[in-house]
């Protein structure tokens, strides 16, 4: 392609430009003239007439049209092609260029048709150049020149003048009425001579309310009457003081209004019905914490609300024309959350509160509409209410029945016991979601014993309120404390002495009984008496009866009293125990049943009085009361003895107690502390002195017995203790260590040895009163059987006899004689009785049985009546029978008490199991006596002779002790040959020693001999214990066959002849068949004899 005509191309784009260019000037000029035209003629006639709104909508709708046409018309075309996006052909181009220059024709169009052809053909680009040269010159810039823009200048000038002009003639027709066209859709009045006040601050009312319109015209010519104009319609407005109201009631709906006296109009205004945020319904749920095991509760539109403490609150508000809801609570305001229509919210209550319920919407900001109280009602503190019952028997045994209150329930229950040096706490069951319930509980302080003498006790409870910690309550607290040894003794002392004078009312109760009877008899017989003063006299027999019953029942209740708390808090030997319980049953069967049927029987007569049933009455009464006065008197005598035992095994424990704080006082003297020393020993003085005047009272009551104990006094041993600690008191002034060493642990040993002889009294005096009673006993057995056998053969003399027959007078005569060996019998029952209460009441009963069948025995005989006398007889050999059934049992508990009695205080199976625990005793003893003589020789060693013949002196009396134990060792059927041979040499090593104490000759032969005597314990105590292995082997068998058939009892000591002391009854296997086996035996011995 050639040169010329791309020059020819390019020329044509650029005139393409500037031509378009140009049409996009003209264009806009044009466009602007034609709009400051429009306008102007559009402000003149709204700044003159105040159109309407559809006419200054329609202004600004035409507007839009005209500035759309033209630009569409004489700009949109032109600037798209500037833009680019609009495009012509070269062609159309050369058309364009042709039309505006005629000159040219078609020339241009032909090169540029030539040109589109294909560029390859040199005949075409030669054409192309013939063409190009023979164009005509010319210049495209000759085309734009001013004049094609002229007459549009002069349009848009003069439309601005104009503007301009009218700006200055009409001052403020721009602004206002162009205001007024710019806010078409609002109301624009022509202004009146005078003015339209509203005097409402706002015309903004709530659905359904009422407002009032209030307007005032200031300025000339104001207007008689006023109308508002509302929907188009006037309502006339009533006026006062130059105001002009109207009152539109229940306003629903928004709508405009304005003010007109028919001439002129005020400006329109509009009356808004805003929506009032309501509250339709609402529900409350309250969930009590779960613990209080509570039920969900709902209610409806309630407000006052009383909830449990902790309780979560759920409010479910359904609200109208609500935009958001508040809740004012105890002054904190929450927002609740919104869920269509209506609102949630919850909330914890833990305290007393109010609360508000407050609405807001787009027009109304958190306008309160309700406001309520929440009243809690609180979990209160658990109630505890705790009743506490003694145990009658063991005093220091408490039960506890409780009952625990509380709202919901309870967490945990607790027992608590403290004292100085002891706080336990022990779990209680409960059930946590019971309200009320009630417990039991137990507790025996002899288990805190060791711990302590005092305590305080009581029980807590929780409930569960988790939220306050769960709650506690306490109950009352109780206290307990162990009775100290004085207290102990004073209580004792006073039982006692209730139990001395009830014993005194009760025998003169029973003197008065048999007085009372014996006047009324005699009375009777001498026929000095009427049937009202029968009946009175039998009254006062059977009142004086019932307060005679009363009265043993006090004096069962007093010594069981004294025996529990003795039990309870006295650390008493099994043996004395023993022995209470047996005074115990004494006493609670003194009233025999059949005593109490003679009354019974007694009393009925008295309504239908016969004499002969009454002398029978009279005859049967005589033995049972007699019998009650000696078992009154027996058991005070017993109770007596008791009573000093307990005495003298309650000093001696004092006595051991003393001398081992004598021992811990040694370690105070290694500390160098001889204030605490000091105090200590002055302390243990006062308790020496108070158990010597113990002792004496002890020696005073020993007095009283009818058969005295024996019993040696320990005054100047007592004495030398009291010196003992006078010497200790100066040498801790003076702080002599080394002396106090030597003193300390030799006032030990002398306060030991008081001890060990007091504890020896009292096993001395048991074994030999027991020893007395078993010979006793056994004596009395024999005798039994023999009274039984001669009362069997007088029986077998009577059967065949008659009223005639010469044997009558042989038979009255041996009866007469059995009488009184049965006098003599019971006469040594009842004096053993005294002594020991393995003799029980069953006893007395037999022979109160024996007595009454031969004195009747004797009287039918006496009167001839034979026929009733076998029968009799027989009764008098079945007591017989009874009693030596049961006096056999009380030799046993006697030979079981013999072999507990022996030193240890423990219980054997058999006699002579004792003797172990004796030479345990021994051995302590011995062991203490061999210290003591070493102490002895390096004192004189070290030239210490002041204190030797006190420690001398008291050496003798532990010798003397320890001989009288191996001499009863000795005696002990139980010991081994072996054993004994042990013993005899011991007794001679410690005959020897005695003797050297005697002449004062103490060196190291005596501690030799001491040696040898722990060697011999030793090889005795070996001994008694192989020996007790072989009789466990051997008595195996034995048991057996026993228990399997216990006829064969009877066979076991074939060897033994009329010696009651080898019968081994067992309770429970004979007591079904006592009579026919008894017989048996009696048979037995017959036929030995």
């Amino acid at each position: 392609m050639t040169n010329n005509y791309s020059q020819i191309v390019d020329k044509l784009n650029k005139f393409s430009r500037s031509y378009y260019l140009l049409l996009l000037i003209k264009g806009l000029m044009l466009l602007i003239a034609c709009v400051s035209f429009y306008i102007l003629f559009v402000l003149f006639i709204e700044y003159q007439v105040y159109t309407s709104i559809g006419w200054r909508a329609s202004f600004l709708i035409f507007l839009i049209i005209l500035v759309s046409f033209l630009f569409i018309k004489y700009v949109g075309n032109s600037l798209l092609v500037l833009l680019g996006f609009k495009s012509s052909s070269e062609i159309q181009k050369a058309r364009l260029v042709s039309s505006l220059f005629p000159e040219l024709k078609d020339q241009l169009v032909n090169i540029i048709e030539l040109g589109q052809m294909d560029d390859s053909n040199s005949l075409v680009a030669s054409s192309i150049d013939q063409k190009i040269a023979s164009l005509s010159p010319f210049d495209f810039r000759n085309y734009f020149h001013f004049r094609l823009i002229r007459r549009n200048s002069i349009f848009l000038v003069s439309s601005l003048i104009l503007l301009v002009v009218f700006s200055f003639a009409f001052p403020g027709m721009v602004s206002t009425a162009g205001f007024r066209l710019a806010h078409f859709n609002q109301v624009f009045l022509k202004p009146a001579p005078f003015d339209f006040v509203l005097l409402n601050s706002n015309i903004r009312v709530k659905k359904g309310t009422s407002i009032e319109l209030k307007v005032k015209c200031v300025g000339a010519d104001s207007p008689g009457n006023l109308y508002v104009n509302i929907g188009g319609s006037n309502f006339i407005m009533s006026s006062a003081d130059s105001v002009f109201s109207y009152r539109l009631e229940h306003v629903q709906n928004s709508f405009p209004v304005f003010f007109t006296d028919l001439r002129f109009s005020s400006d329109r205004y509009f009356v808004e019905a805003v929506p009032d945020p309501l509250l339709l319904s609402y529900k409350v749920e309250v969930n009590a914490p779960s613990y209080t095991n509570l039920p969900k509760e709902e209610y409806d539109d309630v407000g006052n609300l009383k909830v449990p403490f902790g309780s979560e609150i759920k409010w479910k508000f359904n609200c109208a024309d609500t935009d958001s809801l508040f809740l004012k609570i105890g002054g904190e305001l929450f927002a609740a959350a919104k869920n269509g229509d209506s609102f949630d919210f919850s909330y914890k209550c833990l305290k007393d509160t109010k609360y508000s319920v407050l609405l807001s919407n787009q027009f109304e900001d958190r306008k309160e509409l309700i406001s309520f109280d929440i009243q809690l009602v609180p979990d209160l503190f658990p109630d505890i209410t705790v009743v506490q019952q003694q145990d009658s028997v063991f005093l220091s045994r408490f039960y506890f029945k409780g009952e625990i209150v509380d709202d919901y329930g309870f967490h945990d229950l607790y027992f608590n016991i403290k004292n100085i040096d002891l706080d336990s706490v022990f779990t209680l069951p409960v059930v946590p979601g019971l309200n009320v319930q009630d417990f039991y509980y137990y507790v025996d302080f002899k288990d805190y014993n060791s711990l302590g003498i005092s305590f305080s006790y009581y029980f807590t409870v929780r409930d569960n309120d988790y939220f306050h910690s769960y709650k506690q309550s306490t109950s009352d607290v109780f206290n307990f404390q162990f009775p100290d040894r004085r207290e102990l003794e004073a209580a004792n002392d006073t039982f006692f002495n209730d139990i001395e004078d009830l014993i005194g009312q009760s025998k003169s109760m029973v003197d008065d009984i048999n007085r009372d009877l014996n006047n009324l008899n005699y009375r009777r017989i001498s026929g000095d008496i009427n049937d009202w003063e029968n009946q009175q006299l039998m009254q006062n027999i059977q009142d004086k009866r019932s307060k005679l019953e009363e009265t043993l029942k006090q004096l069962q209740d007093k010594n069981a009293q004294m025996n529990n708390m003795n039990d309870s808090f006295g650390n008493q030997q099994e043996a004395l125990a023993e022995k209470q319980k047996q005074i115990q049953q004494l006493l609670d069967e003194i009233m025999t049943d059949e005593l109490k049927q003679l009354f019974d029987e007694l009393n009925e007569l008295a309504d239908n009085f016969n004499q002969d049933r009454f002398n029978e009455m009279m005859d049967r009464l005589d033995f049972p009361m007699e019998d009650l006065s000696k078992q009154l008197d027996r058991n005070l005598e017993m109770l007596k003895k008791l009573k000093i035992e307990q005495k003298l095994t309650n000093i001696a424990s004092e006595l051991n107690g003393i001398a081992d704080k004598e021992k811990v006082n040694l370690e105070f003297l290694e500390e160098k502390d001889f204030t605490q020393l000091s105090e200590k020993e002055s302390s243990n003085s006062e308790g020496i002195e108070e158990l010597a005047k113990e002792l004496e009272n002890v020696f005073e009551m020993n007095q009283q017995l009818e058969k005295k104990m024996n019993l040696f006094p320990v005054d100047k041993e007592l004495d030398n203790i009291q010196l003992n600690y006078k010497e200790i008191q100066k040498n801790i002034q003076d702080k002599r260590r080394n002396k106090l060493q030597d003193q300390l642990p030799q006032n030990e040993d002398a306060i030991r040895g008081v001890a060990f002889a007091v504890n020896q009294m009292l096993q001395n005096n048991e074994m030999q009163q027991n020893g007395e009673n078993l010979a006793n006993l056994k004596q009395i057995l024999k005798n039994l059987i023999y009274v039984s056998l001669d009362q069997e053969e007088v029986l077998n003399l009577t059967v065949d006899l008659d009223v005639n027959d010469p044997l009558l007078g042989v038979v009255q005569n041996r009866q007469d004689l059995l009488l009184e060996q049965s006098k003599v019998i019971e006469d040594s029952l009842y004096a053993l009785a005294s002594r020991t209460p393995a003799v029980n009441s069953k006893i007395s009963s037999e022979l109160l049985k024996i007595d009454y069948s031969i004195h009747q025995t004797i009287n039918d005989l006496k009167e001839g009546l034979i026929n009733n006398v076998p029968k009799l007889q027989q009764n008098t050999i079945t007591a017989y029978n009874e009693l030596a059934l049961l006096l056999n049992e009380a030799l046993e508990n006697i030979e079981k008490a013999m072999a507990n009695a022996m030193p240890g205080d423990q219980e054997c199976d058999k006699p002579g199991q004792g003797g172990k625990s004796s030479m345990k005793k021994l051995q302590d003893a011995q062991q203490s006596l061999k210290d003591q003589l070493q102490r002895m020789i390096e004192g004189l060693k070290n030239g210490e002779n002041g204190q030797l013949d006190q420690q001398i002196g008291k050496s003798l009396i532990q010798q003397e002790m320890m001989k009288q134990m191996i001499s009863d060792l000795m005696m002990d059927d139980g010991i081994g040959s072996s054993a004994k041979e042990q013993l005899r040499v011991i007794e001679q090593l410690i005959e020897q020693n005695r003797l050297d104490l005697i002449q004062k000759n103490i060196s190291d032969n005596m501690i030799a001999r001491q040696n040898l005597i722990l060697d011999r314990l030793l090889k005795a105590e070996k001994s008694e214990r192989e020996r007790d292995l072989d009789d466990q082997r051997e008595s195996k068998t034995a048991d057996q066959i026993f228990y399997s058939n216990p006829e064969l009892i009877f066979e076991y000591n074939p060897k033994e002849k009329n010696n009651l002391d080898g019968i081994m009854y067992n309770d429970f296997r004979l007591r079904k068949f006592y009579e026919e086996k008894f017989r048996s035996y009696i048979n037995k011995v017959n036929q030995k004899d």
